[in-house]
């Protein structure tokens, strides 16, 4: 229970402030601020415990809060949120403007400000500053610089009080000082939907009961302009939307907000007044956009239209000669269907090639990349993943990226890198993209953006596999157009026919539940979730011994559909964590939400992280960025430093404890995490769960992540309803329509 909770369970929320001394802190939790410690109030000293960010000995507190019983330590004050009180006496002040909060003052310039201006030091670093250039070494610059960092930090404490009273995490306090300015406390009372913009991670009902508790009224403007952007943004996260058709949205918004349609109507014309979400009254229906959605789903459709009017840069190269010279090499015959999609792709500047496991998708890449060879052009391979990314690279012998590396260099302008032309975009004759089932309307922008217009680009991936995380349906929306050349790879190769887990995955896309469980592909059938959990446990610990490899646990992956449950990944992670990687005296630990982080601990990064920095344990380079899917190890935690490194393949990468609401075990996944990889042995639990959890693409995407051997353990009356259920996933897109949109032929005429 938190302070906030208690309080209010006692009855007494608020009603007590307290100024003291902090003498002793008798315990901290590093990762939320937690603290027990002895304050003296007065000439006594009592048991302060609650969220008191950064408190250190000696520094005097003023604390908002109530005073509870407890069993066992007897009565202590149960703090809601606490400010720091600003130091009285010259000797703390000193002490206080020479701190590393005022970075630059030092101790002689401190002393000399407090000796001038004494008792009123503060308020005139804080109303007058100029005042300051009276006091020998400051210049008015730095009169400015001094009342600026004073500003902040007064300005943070009372976004810190705020925060602690409405339970919000404190970590965001500088960012939403940052966004809102001074004034915050103001500008909150009169509009806490502010808020919404400055931390938009937050929910927009935490943000409404704080409304509630301000006395804001349900019919206010901006309560309903923040619910009405929070439903589209919520529906594009959930469910990968990039729009909501106009009845769907004002029919939730009605159930949140409880007020009049009209109301709703209204705070949609405003918002879009303001260019912040777009109308769009075509293709049969009113779509509200996010307006960056929509400009980002309309750049996509104009980049690929263009792309389509461009000839092919192949047209005089003898195309089937390559072919049987890259046959010879490479020791196999193609299909008429492999040797069309090679064609295709050359001729063609834009092209897809979707197929099954089995198909012979690889062995295409494999061929390009020798014909490329041969016809001295450059190839540029890249996968969502660094699995992906790596499994091309080593059939292919030729180094693949994934993709935010790859658009990494191009944003980094690095005229050195040879794969930057001067233009500032990637160099290169074809541009692969493999996987694209993963590839979001976003991720797909920044590819459209970064190729010229004389590269051909080839988009290889499979339709029949689980959707995109981020939101739109690019793979099947360009392939729907029918507009794009699309060549469907259909055959299994004999020596795919060999493993059970391709035969079965076929059968799963049909809905044949006929399964053939042997060789790669078992199932062990249990009719309770303890028993599946159990022996879930027991493969994985018998596996594991069947690898002599440092990175093993990579290769062993447990996936599941759900994340609550004794199946689910929450209790799964828990209990693999149990056996894997136990409590032990010589490592470090930490507790987070419920999460307990250990040295060695497998772990998966579960959002895009642009800024954060790496270094390459191999070479000593330095990048930035880790990203939604990356699985590393732990491999060490600083409790005083407040840091926990992980290792993702060769990238090092440094986190403070504020940051792991990033990080998530990853002894079991959810299927959706899985997409992209690729691992040697797959076990799956099968079991009662929610039918919008069991259908049949999910099933037949987690098979396919196998390389080795799958395990079903379960139910085989679920596995068969998974099979069966052959649940399409609406995605509100209009890429496909905007593709079909305008004549290629006018297009052409203006270019």
């Amino acid at each position: 229970m938190s302070a906030n909770e208690e309080c209010e369970v006692l009855g007494c929320y608020d009603k007590v402030k307290i100024e003291g001394k902090v003498k002793k802190i008798i315990f901290e939790n590093k990762i939320n601020s937690y603290f027990v410690c002895l304050v003296k109030v007065e000439n006594e000293v009592k048991i302060f415990a609650g969220i008191m960010p950064d408190i250190k000995i000696g520094e005097t507190i003023i604390a908002h809060g109530c005073w509870s019983k407890h069993y066992k330590y007897g009565n202590q004050f149960i703090v809601s949120c606490v400010e720091k009180k600003l130091p009285q006496n010259e000797k703390d002040m000193e002490k206080f403007l020479s701190s590393k909060t005022f970075p630059g003052i030092g101790k002689l310039i401190a002393k000399r400000i407090v000796s001038e201006f004494k008792e009123k030091t503060f308020d005139i670093i804080e109303n007058n500053f100029v005042e300051l250039t009276r006091v020998k070494g400051i210049t008015k610059a730095r009169a400015k610089a001094i009342s600026e960092i004073f500003c902040e930090f007064t300005d943070v404490r009372d976004v810190v009080i705020f925060l602690q009273k409405y339970n919000i995490p404190v970590k965001y306090a500088f960012e939403i000082n940052r966004r809102i300015g001074r004034g915050f406390l103001q500008k909150i009372i009169e509009n806490p939907y502010i808020i919404f913009e400055a931390i938009d991670f937050m929910s927009f009902d935490k943000i409404d009961k704080i409304a509630k508790k301000l006395g804001v009224l349900k019919n206010f403007i901006p309560r309903i302009k923040c619910a009405v952007i929070s439903i589209l943004k919520k529906f594009a996260a959930t469910h990968g939307h990039v729009y909501l058709p106009h009845k769907i949205l004002i029919e939730k918004a009605i159930k949140i907000l409880e007020v009049e349609e009209l109301e709703i109507e209204n705070a949609i014309f405003e918002l879009n007044k303001e260019g912040i979400i777009f109308i769009e009254e075509k293709y049969g229906e009113i779509a509200i956009f996010i307006k960056e959605y929509y400009e980002v789903e309309k750049n996509v459709a104009e980049k690929i239209k263009k792309l389509l009017t461009k000839k092919s840069n192949f047209d005089c190269v003898n195309l089937l000669g390559l072919i049987k010279s890259v046959e010879r090499e490479i020791g196999i015959c193609f299909d008429e269907s492999q040797k069309k999609a090679i064609v295709n792709i050359l001729n063609n500047s834009i092209s897809i090639i979707s197929g099954g496991p089995g198909t012979g998708k690889t062995t295409i890449i494999n061929a390009l990349t020798k014909i490329m060879n041969r016809l001295k052009k450059n190839i540029v391979l890249a996968a969502p993943t660094g699995r992906a990314a790596g499994r091309i690279s080593e059939v292919c012998c030729v180094e693949a990226k994934t993709i935010h590396r790859l658009l990494e260099i191009v944003a980094s302008d690095d005229k050195q890198n040879l794969q930057i032309n001067s233009f500032g975009f990637l160099r290169g004759d074809i541009l692969v993209v493999d996987e694209m089932s993963m590839v979001d309307i976003f991720l797909m922008e920044k590819i459209m953006n970064s190729i010229p217009l004389d590269m051909h680009i080839v988009l290889i991936g499979d339709v029949n596999q689980l959707p995109s995380i981020g939101p739109g349906s690019v793979l099947k929306d360009l392939i729907e157009s029918e507009i794009v050349s699309h060549i469907s790879l259909t055959e299994v190769f004999r020596q795919a026919q060999k493993s059970m887990i391709t035969v079965n995955a076929h059968k799963i896309n049909i809905g044949d539940v006929s399964l053939i469980f042997e060789r790669d592909f078992l199932f062990i059938e249990k009719n309770n979730e303890e028993e599946v959990c159990r022996v879930v446990l027991e493969i994985y610990l018998n596996e594991l011994l069947k690898f002599s490899n440092c990175d093993k646990r990579l290769q062993i992956q447990v996936l599941t559909s759900t994340r609550k449950g004794i199946i689910g990944t929450y209790n799964l992670n828990r209990v693999l964590q149990s056996e894997l990687n136990p409590f032990s005296f010589d490592k470090n630990e930490l507790n987070t939400k419920n999460t307990i982080f250990r040295t060695n601990d497998k772990v998966m990064q579960i959002v895009n992280n642009y800024q954060i920095k790496w270094i390459n344990c191999k070479n000593g380079s330095k990048g930035k960025g880790v990203f939604n899917g990356e699985t590393g190890f732990i491999d060490s935690i600083d409790l005083n430093k407040k840091e926990l490194i992980v290792q993702f393949d060769e990238k090092i990468v440094k986190y403070n404890f504020s940051m792991l609401d990033e990080l998530e075990l990853a002894y079991a996944i959810t299927v959706h995490k899985s997409q992209g990889s690729e691992f040697e042995i797959v076990i799956m639990p099968i079991f009662n769960m929610p039918i919008f959890l069991i259908y049949r693409n999910l099933l037949y995407t987690a098979v396919t992540r196998a390389k080795k051997n799958v395990f079903l353990v379960g139910k085989v009356s679920i596995m068969e309803k998974f099979i069966k259920n052959n649940r399409i996933n609406i995605r509100y897109s209009t890429l496909k329509q905007k593709l079909n949109d305008v004549n290629l032929i006018d297009m052409d005429c203006k270019n």
